[in-house]
Order: structure tokens, then sequence, then C-alpha cells
């Protein structure tokens, strides 16, 4: 298992719970009654950097280039009228930051919309991820409907569980959360709080990814051993 190097700086800036996931989840609160739209939930994601990812602190990916395949699942949220609770979607992407002060500039991204949800439901995903809360990403390569599963949320946060998805079969995502080095307690996990660049989330879940991989639009990214994330989110527009 690769652990990036300035881990023990980072480590100062752990936090552990073993409620502190339920704790996040309700603090985003309530919905802004001026919301047109809400989602917000749970994902699970991988990239190509160590575990303990620089690029949640803001700085530069240890490989220049950050490759990274995340499934968001979405516990509560609305579009117009439209529930979304318990609908998916996944972003393969890839981006550069050369430092620490510098924002990240991405070079590829892709969008999946679950092929399994009703049509209202893929409509209003195509609609949010072609809207501003997305737009800093730039123009996706593709944006596709496929069938994407989450296997074991009920692990979510749990030291030594894995949480899965897929995603069709052009990817999948396996991420298996980390113990906390700082406590005796061996089921605290090792969690980030307010992620650099994150502004949509309160808590990382640290873990190691395994059997992950992304090929589609002309890419092909493999993950084992490397950096894998459960992350809560929240976006909203007016």
């Amino acid at each position: 298992m690769k652990i990036a190097s300035g881990f023990s700086r980072t480590r100062r800036l752990i936090i552990a719970s073993p409620l502190i996931g339920l704790v996040s989840s309700l603090a985003f609160g309530q919905q802004s009654s001026a919301s047109t739209w809400l989602i917000e939930g749970r994902r699970i994601g991988v990239d190509n950097c160590p575990i303990g990812c620089p690029c949640l602190f803001g700085e530069a990916p240890m490989n220049e280039i950050c490759q990274n395949l995340t499934i968001y699942h979405v516990d509560r949220g609305h579009y117009r009228g439209v529930d979304l609770g318990n609908t998916k979607f996944a972003i393969a992407g890839e981006f550069a930051r050369a430092s620490r002060n510098d924002k990240a500039s991405h070079t590829f991204n892709s969008y999946y919309l679950d092929a399994n949800a009703a049509p209202a439901q893929i409509a209003a995903h195509r609609a949010i991820l072609s809207g501003a809360a997305f737009a800093s990403r730039g123009k996706p390569v593709e944006m596709k409907e496929v069938p994407i599963e989450v296997g074991n949320l009920d692990g979510y946060g749990i030291v030594g569980q894995t949480c899965r998805g897929a995603v069709g079969k052009i990817g999948a995502v396996e991420v298996t959360v980390l113990a906390s080095p700082n406590s005796a307690d061996p089921a605290k996990p090792l969690t980030i709080a307010n992620p650099a660049n994150h502004p949509f989330a309160r808590l990382v879940f640290l873990g190691r990814s395994s059997n992950s991989y992304y090929k589609s639009a002309g890419k092909d990214f493999r993950f084992h051993d490397t950096a894998g994330e459960s992350m809560d989110f929240r976006f909203e527009g007016g």
C-alpha cells in the first residue's frame, strides 16, 4: 500500500469519529426554498495518487495529472419537481495543478447517466451536469446513458468495509475505508474535514482502491492500491 510522501503532515489534519458520517450528512441542513434543484448524498471515487491524496489539500497531484472515476449516489434531491432520491451518475476525469496556489486545469471529463433511472430523472441529471454547477470542468468528451450500480453503501465510512460500483462495462470502483493511525480504536476511520477545492463536501473517508478501472472515450485508467475516497456532496441551483 503506497502512502503519499508528507503524509505525517497530512495526518495532523485528520479527524476520526464513528459518528462523524452521520453528523456530516445532517450538517448541510435543509434545502433552500429558492432552490430550483438540489442533489445531496454520498460518492465513492478512485484516483491514481498514492493513499493520502495531496489533491484533497489543494496540492499538485503526485503523478502530475490526476486520473479519476467517481460514482455519485443521490440520497435526496429534486429538479423542477422531479424526485431524484436514490438516483446515480458518474464522472470520469483528468486534471492538472502546477502548485497548491493554482486552480485545477481539467483536461478531460466524461459524464454518465444511469440508464436504470426514469426518463424524467435522466433528463434532470443531464440538465444539472450541463449547467453552471459543473461548468468549471469544461465540456465533457461524452455524456452517455449506461446502467450504474452501487453496492454495500451500508459500509460507507466503516473501517474495513468496501463500497463498490459499476458504470456499465466501461468502469468499476472499489474503495475500502482505512483506520485512523492516530487512534487506538481500530474502528475509527481515517478522515479529512472540509477538503480543499471541494466546497460541495464536508467530510472525506480515506480509503484504498482495488480492482478499479475506466476505459472509454479514448482513455484507459487502472486503479489498484491507489487513493480511494468516500465523500459526501451537495449541489444546488436557483
